[in-house]
């Protein structure tokens, strides 16, 4: 078995074919999923 087979949502991105806007969209919904982690662990202040 392999990862392929025990997760097969999981899928293997050629970026090289990826269009420009949908990479866009993969670097946007990671800094929106990177500020939603520091907001929400933020303890006692949050500087933005």
């Amino acid at each position: 078995m392999n990862i392929d087979e025990n997760y097969p949502y999981l899928y293997k991105a050629n970026y090289k074919k990826l269009d420009k806007n949908v990479l866009l969209e993969i670097n946007v919904e990671e800094e929106r999923r990177l500020l939603y982690v520091a907001m929400t662990r933020a303890e006692e202040r949050l500087y933005i």
